[in-house]
């Protein structure tokens, strides 16, 4: 393949593979897994989140994410219990134990990127926002006809 456009393909998945290394660092920076540092990461966004939001959110496999839950139920950092409406989709909820942790670990990630996003203006955040969700879009779209 020798499109005109390669090189900057290669430079944006370059891009997209220090993002997920960065990721993978900070889960080590805090000596917790990642699949872990992601489930305090959105149950702090969202105190009332099911087992299900969670992999849906995350984007990460349902056996991946649930034994990762497991775990930390296990450890006593997080609640797993069902609700009148929903007995089968369980409700996970961070203990004492587990506010803590995220304190130690998923709210110094979420306050360092809020510092990112401090530095940069509306405008590029939106225009950020608006490219890589046209750009995923894009190719979900292309990949179908695979």
């Amino acid at each position: 393949m020798n499109h005109p456009k390669q090189k900057l393909l290669l430079t944006y998945n370059a891009l997209y593979k220090r993002n997920n290394e960065l990721c993978r660092n900070m889960a080590k920076r805090v000596h917790i897994p990642e699949t872990t540092l992601w489930i305090l990461y959105y149950l702090r966004y969202d105190a009332i989140i099911t087992q299900k939001d969670l992999c849906d959110v995350s984007f990460q496999p349902k056996q991946t994410a649930n034994s990762a839950l497991k775990k930390l139920e296990t450890e006593g950092y997080i609640e797993l219990s069902v609700t009148e409406s929903n007995k089968k989709n369980k409700v996970v909820t961070l203990t004492e134990k587990g506010e803590k942790l995220a304190q130690q670990t998923a709210d110094k990630i979420l306050a360092a990127e809020e510092r990112v996003f401090c530095r940069m203006s509306d405008t590029e955040i939106e225009q950020l926002m608006i490219l890589y969700d046209k750009y995923l879009t894009t190719l979900e779209m292309e990949i179908e006809h695979i």
